[in-house]
């Protein structure tokens, strides 16, 4: 099916062309979010603040990894063009 058409035609007709790299950019930019956040209150919320950040950044961590994983994973086979 794909060896017929180029890779950008495949994508324009698929309607996808954008969403796997706005599927990790996403968490990506909540990530720099919970950072950039408990920088600025570090001191407001102390060590409980601290493992909550930790916990919210390695589980959006772990959620970008999967994304990846599957965009990469079910995006076309760009050695058949």
């Amino acid at each position: 099916m794909m060896e017929d058409h180029p890779l950008a035609e495949y994508l324009y007709y698929m309607g996808n062309i954008g969403s796997g790299f706005i599927a990790i950019l996403l968490p990506v930019g909540a990530m720099a979010a919970i950072a950039a956040l408990h920088a600025m209150q570090r001191e407001l919320y102390g060590w409980a603040g601290a493992v909550v950040s930790v916990l919210a950044f390695t589980g959006l961590g772990l959620a970008t990894g999967a994304l990846t994983v599957g965009v990469v994973s079910t995006s076309p086979n760009l050695d058949s063009l």
